[in-house]
């Protein structure tokens, strides 16, 4: 156990991570080249109670510095993606985890 990561895969190799702040409810997931220097944030806004209920999250990417294909594109499609991914986490029992 322990924080999320994710991994950013090109043609296999990992060329990324991405990296949750907390284990429960992260709110920044800090994006990393293979070296482990940030180069982008995601931002999960905080919101009340009445929108969690009747909308989607709300994220904001931060690129620190331009990026070269295909991290451009997998940083984009890891912004898009994010809320989906921790969602299946969230919902992950022991029993899923069974063979």
């Amino acid at each position: 156990m322990g924080k999320k990561r994710f991994a950013l895969l090109a043609d296999g190799t990992r060329i990324g991570t991405i990296h949750a702040d907390q284990l429960l409810q992260p709110r920044i997931f800090t994006i990393v080249d293979h070296a482990d220097a940030q180069i982008a944030r995601i931002i999960r806004a905080a919101e009340s109670l009445e929108q969690a209920i009747v909308s989607a999250e709300t994220y904001t990417l931060v690129i620190d510095k331009p990026l070269c294909e295909p991290m451009a594109s997998l940083v984009l499609a890891s912004a898009v993606a994010i809320d989906t991914a921790i969602m299946q986490v969230k919902f992950t029992t022991v029993l899923d985890l069974i063979p």
